[in-house]
């Protein structure tokens, strides 16, 4: 039992060192990473700070310019995904668009063309590996791909100029495509749209230095409203807290708390098999009497202690290693991750082993070997623990640890599955669990042909509502300019940022947005051309600024980013708050203007009818207007389930490696329990003789324990509860930690003590004490 729990617990840290040591290889590949930073901004309006991952466009041109310290600057436009053709085939790849100096800010692999010259030019694309296998086949080296033409969604020529080798998967951007922006659409990277902004610093760059000349320069801090800093590469992947990242991040917090479940599993499992082994010792006192008769010294049976510690650890490794690799191909799943059995060769992992094998043996043979191995021949054989080397204060004490340890983990765990409940859960303001969107409309063509679409798939029973938009969750295509007041300029207190949407008159219907006050838009677009529908949040924000109490007298001016004209528009709706963005972040102003934005079609479906026939049908509809693309669709709770992907996969870590933890925790106990009743055979059967009821003798052989277990828990509750505060207030919506979650958590401890200390005490109190005192 004492291996076993050792290599459960053994296994369950390293399966998490597998994980942390996955999430920190992010972006450690690049040649030059410590000199290669992110340019984000922050800004405060009215109190409230705001911070993106993008930047103007201008910033990489002006940083160039003003700053000696950087090198080369880059910038990158949001992944977007587009058909490309070839020939007479047609596929759907995502592509990053970037300007020249990309291949050598990033120093990517280049298998074919010129590194500094394969993105110069207006309409050129560099295409992976994979995708040159795809196109050309495995002979792609031996045709000449230089200078072919691919079709960018059937009607912007790209040239290819490049091929290069994937990027390494823990990039916190990845794509198979990077193309310079097509001719003619030079506004794509203007000084005012909005990029995700790279530089490579000099060698020996002063950095603090560049982060204060950052914020002294008015023509990159926008008059001094908005703060632009240097995020170092290596610590976007978990240190990032922006809602508009180019790429999947993760969360320290969760590595932090992994990294926290680990280190309670290691000294829960060390202190079991500390206890056991100890505890089992003593019970050999008489064997180093033995030895000593015969001639050991002290110092063989030191020796002896720590190679027997050692032969179980290394047994319990090789065991752990064994389950590892059983599991892993379901611990990859639980944590969409790709665990492959070499990643156990890994140095930082042999490392751990290696320090497995090493620490505990010294920490569980110290007691034995320094106290056991001191007494003398005679008072061994007697058999006779001497007082003051009792262990029994000291095993109960690690009896406390180990439970401490099981109380803060189940609360923690009950807390992290509410947490992740609660935001799966949350009403988010729109139905997310009856919208599919089909991401391929635009590739009909005109915006008459998608009108006419979208009516036809009205006509089939089971779709309620309808809308053309590019604005749903986790799209990150909205853009974020400050909205102000008529006469006032975007640098004014007053303006405010808000994620701007172009959306049909069936949006709010189809996304099951409530509108709480005035109209929606007309499906006559000229009617509203200079109308608005506002959130609550920026209704709150602008009434109480024009102190006007009715925000449908409000009128608000927003910049076009192409003319530094201000438009003026008429405010005709206020939506009820809904939430597109992930829930670490509190809802923003939004302000929607009506238009076409053709890139997606929402469809909200209704319940009662089959998903699936609905589906058929609209394949059909979609086959008989466009066969040469394929009908792709993706469901609004999928996408939208993905900006929490890393708290819930922490979160199911986190609740594996609780039971874990209790599991080990029940077999200690279970185990010190059966060797102190045993111990006490022959008390017991003294007392049964003398009259002793069973529930007595239960109650007796209990007692020992309850005490230590109340103990336990009620130290280990107040740490559970700061650490469980402290982890949910990174969220801006969050559960309210009631005393009932305590009360699970003291539930738990009940049942599982009430059961192993109630067989044990109970099977005890039941033997024949005849046969417990027929040795006397």
């Amino acid at each position: 039992m004492n291996v076993t729990c050792l290599t459960f617990g053994i296994a369950g840290a390293l399966m998490i060192a597998l994980y942390v040591a996955d999430e920190l290889k992010y972006d450690q590949y690049h040649k030059r990473k410590d000199s290669l930073f992110r340019i984000t901004s922050k800004y405060k309006q009215e109190g409230s700070e705001y911070l993106s991952a993008q930047t103007d466009g201008n910033v990489a041109t002006t940083m160039l310019q003003k700053f000696p310290e950087v090198e080369r600057t880059t910038r990158l436009l949001s992944k977007d995904d587009v058909f490309l053709y070839h020939n007479a085939t047609a596929f759907k790849e995502g592509i990053i668009y970037t300007d020249s100096s990309f291949t050598k800010v990033f120093a990517i692999d280049l298998l074919a063309g010129s590194q500094a010259t394969c993105l110069i030019n207006p309409s050129s694309i560099i295409i992976s590996r994979k995708i040159a296998k795809r196109l050309f086949g495995n002979g792609w080296k031996k045709k000449s791909v230089i200078g072919q033409t691919l079709s960018l969604d059937g009607r912007i020529p790209l040239n290819i100029t490049g091929v290069f080798e994937s990027f390494p998967s823990h990039s916190h951007f990845e794509s198979e495509l990077f193309a310079s922006v097509p001719t003619g659409h030079r506004d794509w990277m203007g000084d005012k749209s909005k990029v995700y902004t790279y530089a490579l610093l000099a060698t020996n760059a002063n950095v603090e230095l560049l982060k204060s000349k950052l914020k002294m320069h008015k023509e990159l801090s926008g008059s001094g409203n908005t703060e632009l800093n240097l995020q170092p590469i290596t610590k976007i992947h978990l240190f990032s807290n922006f809602g508009d990242e180019n790429g999947y991040v993760g969360n320290i917090k969760n590595i932090y708390s992994l990294v926290f479940v680990s280190l309670l599993l290691l000294i829960m499992t060390l202190a079991n098999f500390v206890n056991l082994y100890t505890a089992g010792s003593f019970g050999r006192l008489k064997e180093i009497g033995v030895r000593k008769a015969i001639g050991a010294v002290n110092r063989q049976l030191r020796y002896q202690f720590l190679l027997e510690t050692a032969i179980s650890t290394l047994l319990a490794i090789l065991i752990a290693v064994l389950v590892v690799l059983f599991f892993l191909r379901d611990f990859s799943a639980m944590t969409s991750k790709r665990f492959a059995p070499e990643s156990l060769l890994d140095a930082n992992i042999l490392s751990l082993l290696f320090g497995f094998f090493v620490v505990i043996p010294i920490i569980a043979s110290f007691y034995p070997s320094l106290y056991l191995s001191s007494y003398k021949a005679m008072d061994a054989l007697k058999g006779k623990v001497k007082e003051k080397h009792s262990i029994f204060g000291w095993r109960k004490g690690l009896v406390v640890l180990q439970f401490s340890i099981s109380t803060i983990m189940i609360t923690l765990s009950v807390v992290s599955y509410h947490q992740v409940s609660f935001l799966n859960n949350k009403s988010l303001g729109f139905d997310k669990e009856n919208i599919i969107t089909l991401s391929n409309p635009y590739m009909l063509g005109s915006i008459d042909k998608i009108v006419a679409f979208k009516n036809h798939l009205l006509t089939i029973p089971g779709i309620i509502n309808a809308s053309i938009t590019g604005y749903t969750p986790a799209q990150n295509r909205w853009g974020s300019p400050k909205v102000t007041f008529p006469s006032r300029d975007q640098h004014d207190r007053l303006a405010a940022p808000a994620n701007w949407l172009t959306v049909d008159e069936g949006f709010i219907q189809t996304m099951g947005i409530q509108l709480i006050s005035g109209r929606n838009f007309s499906h006559v677009h000229e009617n509203d051309i200079q109308s608005i529908i506002i959130n609550e949040t920026a209704a709150r924000h602008f009434t109480k600024n024009a102190r006007e109490k009715d925000p449908l007298a409000l009128e608000l001016s927003i910049q076009n980013e192409r003319d530094s004209v201000y438009a003026t528009y008429k405010v005709i709706g206020v939506v009820k708050d809904f939430n597109f963005g992930s829930l670490h972040e509190v809802v923003k102003p939004v302000v929607m203007k009506v238009g076409y934005h053709r890139f997606e079609m929402a469809l909200r479906l209704s319940p009662e009818r089959s998903r699936q026939e609905v589906l058929r049908q609209i394949s059909m509809i979609w086959k008989q207007n466009n066969p040469e693309i394929p009908f792709q669709y993706d469901t609004l709770k999928d996408r939208y389930d993905l900006l929490h992907k890393s708290d819930t996969t922490s979160s199911r870590v986190f609740l594996v490696f609780c039971i874990l933890i209790v599991i080990i925790s029940g077999f200690g106990l279970f185990s010190i329990v059966a060797y102190s009743i045993f111990n006490r055979t022959k008390e017991v059967g003294v007392r049964k003789v003398l009259g002793a009821s069973e529930l007595g003798i239960v109650l007796l052989l209990s007692k020992e324990f309850r005490n230590p277990l109340i103990a336990s828990y009620v130290l280990a509750l107040p740490a559970a509860s700061i650490i469980a505060n402290k982890w949910i207030n990174d969220f801006a919506y969050k559960i309210e930690i009631s005393f009932w979650l305590y009360g699970i958590t003291a539930f738990v401890l009940f049942i599982m003590t009430g059961l192993t200390l109630g067989f044990q005490s109970v099977r005890a109190a039941a033997a024949n004490p005849i046969d417990n005192l027929r040795s006397d």
